[in-house]
């Protein structure tokens, strides 16, 4: 990690570079993503070099110019996500552990340069009538969104892409789980079975998942259905859909529901889900009720009965005219499976979280007062 810079003295030389800039004559605006000027480029440049020392010369070339403070998180490998509230406030995680960064963005003026820097390598578009905007940056998933909707400027946040896709024996070198239990998942799998993964925030569904798909036979057809682009596919017979949300009047958005619709045109031996979290859960169930198996999908839940409890929730929201004993003949028609997935603290190092597998179970029936499950596998032990 970078030495920490944020202090008077580097705040001092800041303002003083910016008062001096507003005397040159020649330089109208540097309100701009980038200072594409080369005079005004290098104007900054003589002024950072002139009057500041050389400890921060680096640090305010990237604060004009590049990713300010952020700049040594974005290049550690070993942080998986940075968490930016407004200027001041920046978190970073690694190892599950969430950290302050004691630096931060030094005036508005070079913070909103570097939202429209990374809006406009993203090629995503933030206004008044468009408040949220997701796309992705050099490697990273990015969420930005702005007021009045936050309580500050912007808030953003970005989730490193994994380079090499996630398998089972790379969860299992972590601790994930046992070679056991990923024998049984596989098995599962194999038999195509339709599995629904489930899980708070931070605990790896994307992760599981993707390992999941490649462990596929490698002449499968696999359609993956996501918002984001997180999935890896497994083999060059498969497609990606991703949904298109916008408010163009001209261009029409593209979500979940449509894409589940446009897979079955495609041929596919398997349909992924990457996250079911709207009125798609039921064109998704209609699909796999029909006798389309082998299909997989996430969805965020504490456990496996309250996964259930949220798809029928979801499914109703699709279809409101449809029962609740119908919604859960359909569901014990659909989903076979689920892989229960959490954190649980690390012995080895105090305030850090392992993402670990929770329990794998059979969806088995249906009763009146709800679904019955066979436990399959659970762990012993605490966790979160």
């Amino acid at each position: 990690m970078s030495v920490t810079v944020n202090n008077k003295l580097i705040k001092k030389e800041f303002q003083y570079v910016l008062k001096k800039l507003k005397e040159q004559p020649h330089i109208d605006s540097i309100h701009q993503s980038q200072a594409k000027n080369q005079e005004t480029q290098d104007t900054i440049k003589n002024l950072i070099k002139a009057s500041c020392s050389s400890n921060h010369h680096i640090r305010l070339l990237n604060e004009f110019f590049s990713l300010g403070p952020i700049e040594e998180l974005v290049k550690d490998t070993s942080i998986s996500e940075i968490i930016i509230n407004g200027k001041l406030h920046i978190l970073y995680e690694v190892q599950g552990q969430l950290m302050q960064l004691t630096d931060s963005f030094l005036s508005d003026l070079t913070f909103n340069n570097f939202i429209h820097r990374i809006c406009e390598e993203s090629n995503i578009v933030l206004s008044l009538n468009q408040l949220f905007a997701d796309g992705h940056w050099r490697g990273w998933r990015v969420h930005i969104s702005r007021m009045p909707v936050v309580h500050v400027s912007y808030h953003i946040s970005l989730r490193r892409h994994p380079k090499n896709p996630w398998t089972f024996s790379k969860l299992v070198q972590e601790g994930w789980a046992t070679e056991k239990t990923t024998v049984l998942i596989q098995k599962l799998i194999d038999q195509k079975s339709n599995i629904l993964i489930c899980g708070p925030t931070s605990s790896g569904k994307t992760s599981v998942l993707n390992a999941c798909l490649q462990s596929l036979m490698p002449s499968e057809r696999v359609i993956t259905i996501e918002d984001n682009n997180e999935l890896t596919l497994p083999n060059a017979f498969s497609s990606k859909l991703l949904t298109r949300n916008l408010s163009s009047s001209y261009l029409t958005s593209v979500d979940q529901s449509e894409l589940v619709k446009q897979s079955l045109r495609m041929r596919p031996d398997r349909i992924i889900m990457g996250e079911t979290r709207g009125g798609e859960a039921k064109d998704l169930l209609m699909i796999l009720a029909t006798g389309h198996q082998g299909s997989l999908g996430t969805i965020h839940a504490a456990n496996h009965k309250q996964a259930i409890w949220r798809l029928e929730m979801l499914v109703q929201m699709g279809n409101p005219s449809w029962s609740t004993h119908t919604i859960r003949q359909m569901i014990a028609l659909s989903i076979n499976h689920l892989i229960l997935l959490g954190r649980k603290k690390d012995p080895i190092k105090p305030n850090h979280y392992k993402r670990i597998l929770k329990g794998i179970y059979q969806l088995s029936g249906i009763e009146n007062t709800g679904f019955l499950f066979e436990t399959l596998f659970i762990l012993d032990g605490s966790y979160t």
